[in-house]
């Protein structure tokens, strides 16, 4: 079954959860929600996600929303495929933890310095860095 991505390309965790699901390996398509004109405030988008925020992602008939959340989901759905995104070690994992909670209370909605030594630490691909700084299709 394909994972449907609903999700504005300029949104970075929009582009989170691309990363995730290209070094996973996972079949998607994206849906563009337009949040420039408004899009996720309408009815039909408040139906798959109540706070009118993107990224969604239905997979199959669960809905997720909230771009650690859905990361962490596949991480651990696909824990032995592709990239390990939640630490091999100990220590990894509780670096990942701290960078998780800690980009959660970030106000800043741009990926950070900080936020891209984290994709060199877990080992991302250079096509899901790429996901990270340029407009999915």
């Amino acid at each position: 079954m394909v994972v449907k991505l609903f999700g504005c390309s300029y949104a970075s965790c929009s582009r989170r959860v691309l990363a995730c699901l290209i070094e996973k390996d996972i079949e998607f398509e994206t849906l563009s929600v337009d949040i420039n004109k408004g899009e996720q405030k309408k009815p039909e988008f408040l139906a798959l996600q109540p706070f009118g925020k993107v990224p969604v992602v239905q997979d199959g008939s669960l809905m997720l929303f909230d771009s650690r959340a859905i990361i962490r989901y596949y991480a651990e759905k696909f824990g032995g495929e592709g990239t390990c995104l939640l630490g091999k070690t100990l220590e990894e994992r509780a670096f990942i933890d701290v960078m998780v909670i800690a980009f959660a209370w970030s106000s800043t909605s741009a990926i950070t310095g900080c936020e891209a030594s984290w994709l060199s630490v877990i080992g991302l691909s250079s096509g899901a860095r790429v996901a990270f700084f340029n407009i999915y299709s």
